[in-house]
């Protein structure tokens, strides 16, 4: 388990793929793009749309907050990047920006595989 964001985090594999599904577990959302690529959410998310507008998720609400995130599926991410030291942000183009938050130095609060990072 990696605590915090590396700064060189290579998430360049994520770029060109599509959002295919948001899966609902019992403590964490899947998000499932092609090739095998999946973001596993169990911590804080922030998504801000092409208008300006701003969704976010918690920790201890995460599962109630999925749909916010449905304007995604379909999307290509057209940018992936680190954001040391603790973020990631993922660009859908006009649906929006998705950031993952790590905001804990006990738990997990995302993971990306088939790279195998858990932040």
């Amino acid at each position: 388990m990696v605590f915090g964001v590396a700064e060189d985090l290579d998430l360049s594999g994520l770029v060109d793929k599509t959002l295919h599904s948001i899966s609902i577990g019992a403590q964490q959302l899947e998000l499932t793009f092609d090739d095998d690529w999946s973001v596993y959410l169990q911590g804080p998310w922030q998504l801000e749309t092409s208008a300006g507008q701003v969704a976010e998720g918690k920790r201890e609400s995460l599962l109630l907050t999925v749909d916010d995130l449905k304007p995604l599926v379909g999307g290509i991410v057209e940018f992936a990047a680190p954001m040391p030291p603790d973020r990631i942000t993922l660009e859908f183009g006009m649906r929006g920006r998705l950031t993952l938050i790590d905001d804990s130095d006990l738990v997990e609060s995302f993971s990306i595989e088939p790279i195998g990072v858990v932040v």
